[in-house]
Order: C-alpha cells, then sequence, then structure tokens
C-alpha cells in the first residue's frame, strides 16, 4: 500500500484497512509519512484528522497503539505542536475512561 492508501485509511478512520495495512506489515517509515501529509485545502494534518475522527473508536485507537508496539516512532513529528498535545491529551483520555488498557499494557496505577 502506498503513502496516499494510507492516508486516506487514516483520515477515514476505517478500522478494517488500518487492519489489513498492519497484515500486510506496511513500514512505520510510510504510517509515519502519512500522518504528516496535509489532510486537505485547510491546512491540517492527517495526524489531527486521525485523532479527531477516532475519538469515539476505541478499535482505532487499538490499532494506533498495536503500531506504536510494532514499530512505529512514538516521537515521531508531526507540523504542529498542537497535533501532538492533542494526542497526549487523547490517549490519556482514553487510558483514564478504560480501566481494562491498563492491565493489558502490563502498566499499574499508583496513587501520589
Amino acid at each position: 500500500m502506498d503513502i496516499t492508501g494510507v492516508k486516506n485509511a487514516l483520515m477515514s478512520v476505517d478500522v478494517e484497512v488500518l487492519k489489513l495495512m498492519s497484515a500486510a506489515k506496511v513500514q512505520p517509515s510510510v504510517v509515519e509519512g502519512a500522518f504528516r501529509q496535509k489532510s486537505g485545502t485547510d491546512g491540517t494534518t492527517v495526524a489531527r484528522q486521525f485523532f479527531e475522527n477516532s475519538s469515539k473508536s476505541p478499535e482505532a485507537i487499538r490499532w494506533f497503539e498495536s503500531v506504536l508496539t510494532n514499530g512505529l516512532d512514538p516521537n515521531f513529528t508531526v507540523v504542529h505542536l498542537e497535533v501532538i498535545r492533542h494526542v497526549a491529551a487523547r490517549t490519556c483520555r482514553h487510558v483514564l475512561l478504560n480501566d481494562d488498557i491498563i492491565p493489558k499494557a502490563g502498566w499499574s496505577v499508583r496513587e501520589t
């Protein structure tokens, strides 16, 4: 799958296509490149659109977690710092709202 196909799957948050990309072993660099692309004429990035569109899709967030586990650089850069802040906020919100993900990831929670 080329970068355009990956970009389209990310923007539409098509979980079935995202899973097929993983099964096809699409390289993390291709996914990173697609996230950096502009999503349209308004100048937003594919990364921002993906995280905005995936806000109600735990499956899409699980897919993203799996590609991080399989080599996607968690520190890859995108054009706007606000996207990084958005990703961090979304990830924390997902973890906080879904207690089941913490033990599955092998994390522990301690109160401070």
